[in-house]
């Protein structure tokens, strides 16, 4: 029989006889990938991983704000921008397509080297993600137009305004300047110049694609459940036709030490003096930025480091110490970063530090260090790269900037045949050489942020530079006759069997306590929660902060013999439970929970007291906290008031009175009412049966008796609020941004998501009614976020928008016609939005949920808002459940008869005249909530 083949097989079978067989699985002995070029110059890289029907994908661009010459800065951030925005086969935003069809962490970022877009999706998805895709890089242009290139710009702008209002922020495009000479690629930020973005046309942004996002310029990822023989065919299929783009310049790594050592200062809104020493080092990809990096954590990263431990631990002159070093292409760099105390000398911290780096310079580190900070990057790499789409994006930024997706796991390999001498002396040969140090001082009242930045001209021009080398496109070409029908998306092939929760189980404890499993089979980490009750809001009735400064108290030594075991110990409080958690290898289980009983359990002393006071002093300073934990705290206590628990305890740190007045007897009394066994419940996920668990924790347990008092029960009662707006302005002197937040109360959570899932169509995802408003159309803001608050007793449904200053009243008002449309039912949430985030969120269970960490959060959440152990194994057929009149009738209601507090923060100046004419009976507050005038 002679066989019969139709044009388009006979093009595939051509197309990939000449591609030959798939090279042998990488050398790195972590991931396992395959990796091919499609003809057009596509790289493609494949990581097949069949544990749920779920593939990652990541399309990274080999271009960043290291290639825009002078004049064009910020370009390619705009572009990362620009491509969610529609393209010729589908000029709709693109965020919208992907949650419809479930996909999750779905998002984009542009860094010196690369811009990167990446998703997960379901596997019945795949395809119509891949059309999408390919359709933005081979079809952008067609909808590009003067007014979508001017709504973008206005986007990219606020979120540089936002970032710029954050605490330190100013202190990175600073440090850039004087670490890398004028003519260096990475002398500006990402953000650029707002003069080259202003200056942007419509051609000009049209050049820029056509120059930089050719698929010979591109590398796609598929990871998880897909074969490498399925994934390049579907590759060919939809990206095989694009054209392959012009020759491309690479910029070539230069490393340029600083000539002599230059000191700088700047100002900003913060409470504490922070020092900076930064040097240039060379770039990722050598053994000499791996043994830096070893270099960097023993020095500065964590409460086990050198300077911590003289700094923070044993001289109490500074609150924290950090250390960081980029992954990056042409040039590197390792910062040493120190918050300086109150009412330490900070000359005095300085020479501190300039006596340990001698030190760690003359003799480097000892075994025991060495093997800390190899053990701490191996269990970090580990956790870092448990979810699909963390392997997909360490795939293809090994790709491409290294021309090897397993670059990543290389490096582990580096730091791991790492020795003391080689971090010794690669130290000695990058951190002897002159240094940039920085001092970021407390801004004075009046001080203009943009003059400062305006008058640092940094780093002149260097000599040497390299030219940059060509990559040329001519022997690639795109493959016609291949793709599919471009003018319809592939279906998504339902298959509701797909999601799967793991089993929960439950039992109680001899000494009272409850745990609460879920079993992950393979899973190379042990994840542990204890929940006390009581939480922040059991600081009613007793000095404010004693909640969260008692857990701190927790810290230090525990979280140093948790590094010694490869795991990670932290501790904080919520509303209504205070946490300790752990993550620890499968095989040190029993030597981890008898670490966090000890830490519970351990008597503290005046200097753990006062060393805690010292670190925790600075945080509550409000009227240095980012605008969003301003007004996020305000709006807590002005919704409940402080004579409710969740009032009094809307600022969980505490104010300078009460953490002056904590002593032995303030943090004893709270140990002893809430840090008990009989109080506690116990989440437990990783590869641990339920009774393996159940075991080790009696184990654990054993000497752990609770008191007989009884447990303090926090004194909950109902809030109502006149419906109507009440409007707060706090004065944020300079600020760029003016942030809006508006908030209502809400019933407690239960079994009833419609609450849930109107807020997601109103508010909170990408596409949402205030999302499409304020930043797609309009382009005002970054974006607004929010939802429903997660406590046990009455929530809050809040969501904030920070927005340009000069459209604030503007905002507001499209803000309140908004609302007005929904509560007077002429514009209620339709059967199509509401089905389409309904469809969206069921689908995307499977990727939100892939990973232990994401289990246990969701887990220990259900499991503090009293829901039952099936919530998730049913959450698919309960949001098909949810109809449009009864999602779209609970937020009606309740924006209807619980009234509506906005909290405004911004520079009064600029907009109080026009928030009267909204708000004639504005309040104008300071940042205790106290009303000024």
């Amino acid at each position: 029989m002679t066989a019969s083949f139709s044009g388009a097989a006979l093009l595939r079978a051509a197309v990939f006889a000449s591609l030959g067989a798939w090279p042998a699985a990488s050398a790195a002995e972590v991931l396992a990938y395959r990796n091919l070029r499609l003809p057009n110059g596509l790289n493609v890289v494949v990581h097949e991983d069949h544990s749920a029907p779920i593939v990652s994908l990541a399309v990274w661009y080999r271009v960043g704000s290291a290639d825009e010459p002078a004049g064009r800065t910020g370009f390619a951030h705009l572009f990362e921008h620009l491509m969610f925005r529609g393209s010729k086969h589908y000029n709709a935003p693109f965020l919208d397509a992907m949650n419809d069809m479930g996909g999750g962490n779905v998002n984009a970022d542009t860094s010196f080297d690369h811009t990167a877009y990446y998703a997960t999706v379901p596997t019945a998805a795949l395809d119509r993600a891949l059309w999408l895709e390919s359709d933005r890089m081979g079809h952008l242009l067609g909808p590009l137009d003067h007014t979508r290139l001017t709504t973008e710009r206005a986007v990219v702008r606020n979120e540089h305004r936002d970032n710029l209002d954050l605490p330190y922020a100013r202190a990175y495009p600073h440090l850039l300047r004087h670490l890398f000479p004028a003519n260096h690629p990475y002398h500006h930020d990402v953000d650029g110049h707002a003069a080259d973005l202003d200056n942007l046309t419509v051609e000009d942004a049209r050049s820029w694609f056509r120059s930089h996002y050719g698929a010979a310029n591109a590398t796609l990822v598929m990871a998880g459940d897909i074969t490498p023989e399925a994934a390049r065919e579907k590759a060919m299929t939809y990206f095989g036709d694009l054209a392959p783009g012009p020759d491309l310049m690479r910029q070539q790594p230069w490393v340029v030490p600083l000539r002599v050592a230059a000191r700088g200062t700047m100002h900003d809104h913060v409470a504490k003096h922070r020092i900076v020493r930064a040097w240039p080092i060379p770039q990722a990809g050598t053994d000499a930025a791996a043994r830096l990096r070893l270099a960097a954590r023993i020095l500065g990263d964590g409460a086990a480091s050198r300077l911590h431990a003289r700094l923070v631990t044993q001289d109490g002159v500074a609150t924290d110490v950090a250390a960081y070093v980029p992954s990056l292409a042409l040039a590197g760099m390792l910062w040493l970063i120190v918050d300086v105390a109150e009412g330490a000398d900070p000359a005095a911290v300085e020479s501190t530090l300039d006596e340990e780096l001698r030190r760690f310079l003359a003799s480097g580190p000892d075994r025991d260090e060495i093997a800390l900070a190899q053990v701490q990057e191996n269990t970090d790499f580990l956790a870092a790269t448990e979810r699909m789409d963390a392997k997909a994006r360490r795939l293809a930024l090994g790709q491409a900037l290294h021309d090897d997706p397993g670059e990543e796991w290389v490096a582990q390999l580096r730091m791991a045949h790492a020795d003391a001498e080689s971090v010794r002396r690669e130290a000695a040969a990058w951190l002897s050489q002159p240094s940039y140090t920085l001092s970021v001082l407390p801004a004075p009242e009046g001080f203009d942020a943009e003059a400062e930045d305006a008058s640092d001209t940094g780093l002149g021009i260097a000599e040497g530079q390299p030219a940059p080398g060509g990559a040329a496109t001519g022997a690639f070409r795109a493959v016609h006759g291949w793709a599919v029908d471009r003018q319809v998306p592939p279906p998504v092939v339902e298959n509701a069997a797909e999601f799967s929760f793991p089993t929960v189980h439950r039992s109680r404890l001899r000494r009272g306590s409850t745990l609460v499993s879920a079993q992950r089979t393979g899973s190379p980490f042990v994840r542990v929660r204890f929940q006390f009750g009581g939480g922040s809001a059991g600081d009613f009735g007793r000095l404010p902060g004693t909640a969260l400064f008692t857990l701190s108290l927790l810290d230090g030594a525990a979280a140093m013999q948790a590094n010694r075991l490869g795991a990670t110990f932290e501790t904080g409080c919520e509303i209504d439970a205070c946490v300790v958690g752990l993550r620890v290898p499968r095989e040190r289980l029993q030597a981890g929970l008898a670490l966090m009983v000890d830490a519970i359990r351990h008597n503290v002393g005046q200097d753990d007291i006062d060393h805690v006071r010292t670190q925790r002093l600075a945080a509550t300073d409000t009227g240095t906290m980012t605008s969003f934990g301003l007004a996020h705290g305000l709006m807590n206590r002005l919704l409940f008031g402080e004579s409710h628990p969740y009032g009094f305890a809307a600022f969980p740190h505490g104010t300078r009175e009460s953490l002056q007045a904590m002593d032995a007897d303030a943090v004893g009394a709270y140990r002893r009412d809430y840090l008990r066994p009989d109080n506690l419940t116990v989440v437990m996920v990783g590869d641990v049966t339920h009774e393996e668990g159940a075991r080790a924790l009696e184990s654990a347990f054993e000497e752990w008796v609770p008191p007989v008092s009884p447990i303090p029960s926090v004194p909950m009662h109902t809030v109502k609020r006149e419906p109507g707006d009440v409007a707060y302005l706090v004065d944020r002197p300079g600020t760029r941004q003016a942030h809006i937040a508006v908030g209502s109360l809400a019933p407690p959570a239960g079994e009833d998501l419609n609450l849930d899932l109107a807020s997601q169509v109103f508010i909170d995802l990408p596409g949402s009614r205030l999302n499409a408003n304020l930043r797609q159309d309009k382009g005002w803001s970054y974006g607004v976020a929010g939802g429903m608050s997660r406590q046990r007793g009455q929530r809050t449904f809040t969501f904030h928008a920070p927005v340009q200053a000069d459209r604030t009243v503007d905002a507001v008002a499209e803000i309140r016609r908004e609302i007005f449309a929904l509560v007077d039912g002429s514009a209620p949430l339709s059967e199509t939005e509401v089905a389409s985030v309904r469809t969206g969120l069921a689908r995307s269970l499977t990727a939100a949920l892939q990973a232990d960490s994401a289990v246990m959060l969701n887990l220990a959440s259900s499991v503090k808002l009293g829901r039952r152990d099936d919530f998730w194994q049913t959450l698919p057929a309960v949001l098909q459940g949810l109809s449009a009149p009864r999602v779209s009738g609970a937020l009606e209601d309740l924006l209807r008869t619980q009234g509506r507090t906005w909290v405004i923060v911004g520079d009064r100046t600029r907009i109080e005249a026009q928030l009267r004419q909204q708000f004639p009976a504005l309040h104008v507050v300071d940042t205790e909530g106290r009303v000024v005038d």
